[in-house]
């Protein structure tokens, strides 16, 4: 079960933020996010983690906002609020299944300005011929490599 797990393919996105290699990054003018601020760093002020079925593709704002995934549903987000973030900061997830460590779904992104009132989302795909295996998803958010969030969402079989 863990490996197809391993092989879902992680998408990050991140409002106004720099590329890693593997991460995909997206503008978010004029996003404001719902949350206060629940993590404050003195490089970053981030809010609650809020999990979506789908994201806005141009503000990386939660559209299905979720307190649960199926089996079937095509992503899983976790959107992070940003009130603000310094240039050069850098955002990490880290995932787990079950409360173990899936390394291979580690990401990051570092913001190439400041900005304000924006998201940075951290999803993952699933290929179209698979499911999500059934258990506890989870994942920790760190700025500049400092523990600021956690957040776990269940993924079951879709209601008959």
């Amino acid at each position: 079960m863990i490996t197809a797990f391993a092989a879902v393919w992680l998408l990050i996105t991140g409002s106004a933020l720099a590329q890693t290699p593997d991460s995909t990054a997206t503008p978010s003018p004029g996003a404001s996010p719902a949350a206060g601020v629940v993590s404050a760093t003195a490089n970053a002020e981030l809010g609650e983690i809020e999990w979506a079925r789908e994201i806005d593709p141009v503000t990386n704002e939660p559209v299905r906002r979720a307190t649960g995934f199926v089996t079937t549903d095509p992503a899983i987000h976790a959107a992070i609020p940003v009130i603000r973030i310094l240039q050069g900061t850098v955002v990490s997830a880290t995932w787990t299944f079950n409360g173990e460590p899936v390394p291979a779904l580690d990401a990051s992104v570092t913001a190439d300005h400041s900005y304000e009132n924006g998201w940075i989302t951290f999803s993952l795909v699933r290929p179209e011929d698979a499911i999500w295996p059934i258990g506890e998803y989870g994942i920790t958010i760190l700025v500049d490599g400092v523990k600021t969030l956690t957040g776990d969402v269940r993924v079951q079989v879709p209601p008959a």
